[in-house]
């Protein structure tokens, strides 16, 4: 059993914590959701998104980042406590009253479980939902971008192989239009029209082109003289596939894929099988990596002499940054077939864990009841 003492402690370091890793969440949210945006941004200009549209895809793109960001936030909040509390003579007074150490991990590991928690259920269901709304968003507005290239006095090739002109227009209207399609060596078509409408098929991820009163000119090969066609009206859908692809780099796929799926669906095409595993352990990596690393955290931080705060919180990242690189390793050795999946996501959590074990047992000041 507890005593109240230590009930008392618990209180004290929790209420220590918690404005610290308020902090330092809202700290890496920042930094991780702003390298997000600088891939995001073009995105979204190109595709003239409406306010409603961008706050929407910020507060979609939040889930996953607060996901990533608690991991990193509780390592920087134990490190800047334990600092304080180490640069006030708190330690020193608790040590001298003899309350050793063990004691005072509890309140942060308590903390860790109930953050893991939340982080597991981000890794394995919000954060792929929210991923996969994104994605849907992202890629109706990459097309809207694609097709939002047409502009009037401009010869543009909003997709490899496909060259359009037009006089006048706006809001995906033009008129006077001239589009040239280069995409087969062995044959060109030249389409003429006296007004055009652009749009995007986002579920065929289709550039759709609407003529209206025109002429196609089409040139079938060296032997075959060329044709000319007159018509009212007609519909050309262009495959933006690969043009939209690329747009979305910052959002891969496997990403928005549920769980459920790579647990138990078909592998899809053109994913390795090395590929399709490492995306699952990695949801599953998250949150034990949080564990891992925050036991790594207080130890560390409770075994050591801080100065100040600034070192024990410049201690922290480079904490954080260590596992981090492993987690990249373990990923670069997962795709190149040297590990398997589940050894790479979660070898560095195990390594970390093992670590702080040891350095534990080397430190007779955080285990002294």
């Amino acid at each position: 059993m507890l005593s109240s003492g230590v009930f008392r402690l618990i209180r004290y370091l929790l209420r220590q914590l918690l404005p610290w890793l308020g902090i330092a969440v809202v700290g890496a949210v920042l930094i991780f959701l702003t390298t997000q945006l600088v891939r995001v941004v073009p995105v979204f200009v190109g595709a003239g998104a409406s306010p409603g549209e961008v706050a929407a895809a910020l507060g979609l793109l939040l889930v996953p980042v607060i996901g990533w960001s608690l991991t990193p936030a509780f390592a920087i909040a134990v490190f800047a406590v334990v600092g304080r509390m180490d640069a006030d003579g708190e330690l020193t007074a608790l040590d001298s009253a003899g309350i050793g150490r063990l004691r005072l991990v509890v309140a942060p590991l308590l903390l860790a479980c109930l953050l893991s928690a939340a982080a597991g259920w981000i890794w394995l269901d919000a954060g792929p939902r929210s991923q996969a709304s994104l994605r849907a968003m992202a890629d109706d507005l990459a097309g809207r971008a694609i097709a939002g290239q047409i502009r009037p006095g401009c010869f543009v090739e909003p997709i490899a192989g496909i060259t359009i002109y037009a006089d006048r227009g706006a809001d995906g209207r033009f008129e006077g239009v001239v589009i040239e399609d280069r995409r087969d060596d062995s044959q060109s078509m030249r389409l003429v029209a006296r007004r055009a409408e652009a749009s995007y098929d986002a579920g065929a991820r289709h550039l759709v082109l609407r003529l209206f009163d025109g002429n196609a000119f089409v040139s079938p090969g060296a032997d075959v003289p060329p044709l000319a066609l007159s018509y009212e009206q007609l519909e050309i859908g262009v495959s933006a596939m690969n043009e939209v692809s690329s747009r979305l780099g910052f959002l891969p796929w496997l990403m928005a894929v549920p769980t459920s799926r790579l647990v138990g669906g078909p592998r899809a095409e053109g994913v390795g099988e090395a590929e399709w595993g490492f995306a699952l352990w990695r949801r599953v990596a998250g949150p034990c990596g949080l564990l891992a690393l925050a036991l790594a955290a207080v130890v560390l931080a409770l075994g050591g002499r801080w100065r100040n705060r600034g070192l024990a919180v410049a201690a922290a990242g480079g904490v954080f940054l260590a596992y981090h690189l492993l987690g990249r390793l373990g990923e670069s050795l997962a795709l190149s077939g040297a590990l398997p999946p589940v050894g790479a996501a979660l070898g560095p959590a195990a390594l970390v864990l093992l670590i702080s074990l040891a350095l534990g047992l080397s430190f007779p000041r955080t285990t002294r009841g």
